[in-house]
């Protein structure tokens, strides 16, 4: 067996150093030099050899180089180009007024816009009544006068609701809240006016027909998971976010002296929650759980405020923080009169809390299409001049619960980067850490009005729904307008355009 080994690499050689050429062997990783060996002469009897001339190698045939392709970003996926919102972004185009009624007087001012071909709102009626109603909207008038305003006309007479659910109103719930019209449907929150009692569960109901309310079916009671921590407004999210965060629309509130949710039982800071309308819209159900995502949170535990992490909870903020306030008597129990703040107020003991304080609210929130901002308005007071519990204020008249000492109450706007909401989403962050990165005055043209004694009063945002075609904010002031009623005050609705042109990234 070795012989032939040995033979058959003696022919190998041979064979290989059929051209003059060195050959060099590797065994047992030494090199040997071999000597060519030159091949016989052939004989005739040979087959006749021809020569080849050498033809150089063709070169190497490299694999192409292959470009990865360029991927357009999953749907729903927000890109870095989209911008912030800056409040100077908001553009005010003009404001109407609605026919005097008096099912539309004294009402929180809820309402939603008519998705539909018809150009209207749904709106709360009185209060004491939790009714809705359906206004047309007319012509946008820009003036801040309110006798100069257009006037919206019925098209829906107001209805009532809790005399009308298929379960029993278990929870006491007496207001309307939040409001969205979504695929022919009205899908109405309801709340209980300075809720006492533990959280509620039962928080909405939905019209399936919402073009006749009066014979609609009326289905609920529905059970959002956030309860009272999201009743006061929906809004719709921008399909570039639908995907990301899990679905189509925002439900949203915060705790609020307007409204009167306290604040062992609400958000106290504007919240964000999300929820996906096919649990509930157009279905056949009759009351169900809804589930839904919490983005933005705030609680007792957890409230929002100027600190490093962007909460404090609830013994850190009483009652220093809570009324912006460092004196005395700001509480009953820190006094022995309503006199005593009054009499011993000290404008240099005011806090520097202007984010957050016990007389704020928030009247509508919203992702703004083409932006990565999450804006709130509402409302704020005591953040300039303090405040107190049920204490006699600068002008000698006591107020009955939160009150800001020297008027400083003003039109309000909290403005969130969506990419912290995402955060949420994912568990980078928590819901009560997000901070807004804008927040300040909004001014109004009806910030201040006349009534009807021609006594300056003080117009306070407290509804609001947008336009996603128009890309218009229509912001509500209810029971300001008393130019044709004493008894009927009216509301004044003002638009404002988002003009992103000028928009940050």
């Amino acid at each position: 067996m070795r012989l032939f080994s040995i033979s058959l690499l003696l022919l190998t050689i041979n064979i290989a150093v059929a051209h003059d050429a060195c050959v060099t062997i590797t065994l047992q990783n030494e090199c040997s030099s071999i000597t060519p060996v030159e091949p016989d002469e052939p004989d005739s009897t040979d087959v006749p050899q021809t020569t080849t001339p050498e033809v150089p190698a063709p070169p190497p045939i490299l694999p192409p180089v292959l470009t990865p392709p360029v991927m357009p970003e999953p749907p729903g996926t927000p890109t870095e180009t989209l911008p912030l919102l800056s409040i100077n972004n908001i553009k005010y185009q003009g404001a109407f007024t609605f026919e005097p009624n008096g099912g539309f007087t004294n009402t929180d001012g809820k309402m939603t816009l008519n998705t539909t071909t018809r150009k209207s709102l749904f709106v709360q009626g009185k209060w004491i009544n939790t009714t809705v109603g359906e206004y047309s909207i007319p012509e946008l008038v820009d003036s801040n006068y309110i006798p100069d305003l257009n006037e919206g006309v019925m098209l829906q007479s107001f209805v009532t609701i809790l005399d009308r659910t298929d379960t029993p109103n278990t929870y006491h719930l007496n207001r309307v809240g939040g409001m969205q019209h979504i695929n022919g449907e009205l899908l109405v929150h309801l709340y209980e006016f300075y809720a006492s009692r533990p959280p509620y569960t039962d928080t909405s109901v939905v019209f399936r027909d919402a073009a006749n309310l009066d014979t609609s079916n009326l289905d609920g009671f529905f059970r959002f998971e956030g309860n009272s921590h999201e009743v006061l407004w929906i809004s719709p999210i921008p399909p570039e976010y639908t995907a990301i965060l899990g679905g189509d629309y925002i439900s949203g509130a915060a705790t609020n002296n307007s409204f009167s949710i306290n604040i062992n039982f609400g958000s106290a800071g504007p919240s964000a929650w999300v929820f996906d309308s096919d649990d509930i819209i157009n279905t056949t159900l009759t009351d169900a759980d809804i589930s839904t995502i919490s983005l933005l949170n705030f609680g007792q535990n957890h409230i929002m405020a100027k600190t490093s992490s962007g909460w404090m909870n609830i013994k850190e903020w009483r009652p220093h923080v809570q009324y912006n306030y460092n004196g005395c008597c700001t509480l009953p129990e820190n006094r022995t009169s309503t006199k005593d703040f009054h009499d011993n107020y000290d404008p240099k003991l005011v806090g520097d809390n202007d984010l957050w304080t016990d007389i704020s609210g928030v009247a509508y929130g919203f992702i703004v299409p083409g932006t990565r901002t999450y804006a709130a308005f509402g409302y704020q007071a005591g953040h300039l001049r303090g405040a107190g519990y049920k204490i006699t204020r600068k002008d000698g008249h006591p107020c009955g619960g939160p009150c800001d000492y020297d008027g400083d109450g003003e039109n309000y706007y909290w403005f969130f980067n969506v990419d912290d909401l995402i955060d949420v989403k994912n568990g980078i962050k928590k819901s009560y850490e997000v901070k807004p990165y804008s927040y300040g005055k909004f001014t109004t043209p009806f910030d201040t009005y006349l009534n009807k004694k021609g006594i300056t009063k003080k117009g306070t945002i407290k509804g609001g729904t947008y336009d996603t075609e128009s890309k218009i904010l229509y912001l509500n002031m209810p029971n300001i307008n008393n130019d044709k009623s004493r008894y009927y005050p009216s509301a004044v609705v003002m638009a404002f355009k988002v003009d992103l042109t000028s928009a940050a990234l």
